[in-house]
This record gives C-alpha cells, sequence and structure tokens, in this order.
C-alpha cells in the first residue's frame, strides 16, 4: 500500500467523521428547537393563567374594604357589641321584672276572687 492510499483512506474516513458530526450536531439543533419550543408552550400556558388570576383580582378589588376604612368604621365595634349586650340585659330584667309583677297581680287576684267567694258564701 502507498502513502497515497493511505492519504486518501484517512481523508474519506475523515469527511465520514465530519459528515456523522454534521448530522450529529442537526440533530442537536432539531432537539433543541423542540425543546425551546415546547418550554415557549409551557411559559405562555402558565402565564395565561397568571393573567387570569390577575384579571380575577382586578375585577375582585373593589368588594373587599380596605383595612384603613374597617378600621375607621369598625373599630368601635366591641363598644357598640358591649352596649348591646348591657341594653339586652337590662330589658331582660324589665321584663324578668314585669313578668312577676304580672304573676304576683293573677295571683292577688286570684285570692280576692276565692275570698269574696268565701265571704259570700258565708254571708248567705
Amino acid at each position: 500500500m502507498t502513502d497515497c492510499d493511505t492519504l486518501d483512506e484517512y481523508k474519506k474516513r475523515i469527511d465520514e467523521r465530519f459528515q456523522s458530526l454534521e448530522k450529529l450536531a442537526q440533530r442537536e439543533r432539531e432537539l433543541l428547537h423542540v425543546a425551546v419550543v415546547q418550554a415557549k408552550e409551557a411559559i405562555d400556558y402558565r402565564l395565561s393563567g397568571m393573567n387570569d388570576l390577575r384579571r380575577q383580582i382586578e375585577s375582585e378589588r373593589g368588594r373587599y374594604a380596605l383595612q384603613l376604612a374597617y378600621d375607621l368604621h369598625c373599630s368601635d365595634d366591641d363598644k357598640k357589641h358591649e352596649s348591646i349586650a348591657q341594653m339586652i340585659h337590662k330589658l331582660d330584667n324589665r321584663v324578668y321584672g314585669i313578668e312577676t309583677r304580672i304573676w304576683i297581680g293573677g295571683a292577688t287576684v286570684t285570692a280576692f276572687l276565692l275570698a269574696a267567694q268565701l265571704l259570700i258564701h258565708w254571708l248567705k
């Protein structure tokens, strides 16, 4: 074998290797492109979900009371609740007193009518 044949064979092997490397590089670029497209689709899906959430928050923003407004309008609620509870307790005591007076009055009227009947019975 001559040196020329060996050189041609080396060139041929080197060319084959370069071609296989080019094919591998092309395949790698294609796979990278597919990966980038899939990643973009995933990010777009997540961003659309975030945008939906943002729209929902913006649409519901006016439905909730701000902390400052709550503090201004509701800071005395505990005092109001206590005063309402005291008023209910006083009303309950008054109703109890009225019920007691009605019961005593009924018992007095019953006793008076019983005494009157006994007096009429004895006087006959």
